[in-house]
């Protein structure tokens, strides 16, 4: 692939399959769109199809989730 390929093609906003968890791709795509901050433990569970108690039975924290 050539380098001007190479740029049309990728993008730093865009990821494609990490291999990661479910949770851990829900949490990157909420982060991603709104900021750490902006990005609630309820919003990531939901794009994780988890509910609250589901994602804290994994990760005790949003800070737990970041770390990975």
């Amino acid at each position: 692939m050539t380098v001007e390929g190479a740029q049309r093609s990728s993008s730093w906003r865009e990821y494609t399959d990490q291999g990661l968890s479910k949770v851990l791709a829900a949490a990157l795509a909420a982060f991603v769109e709104k900021g750490y901050d902006g990005a609630s433990i309820r919003e990531i569970a939901s794009r994780a199809g988890l509910s609250v108690p589901g994602l804290y039975h994994h990760y005790p924290s949003k800070q737990a989730v970041l770390g990975g």
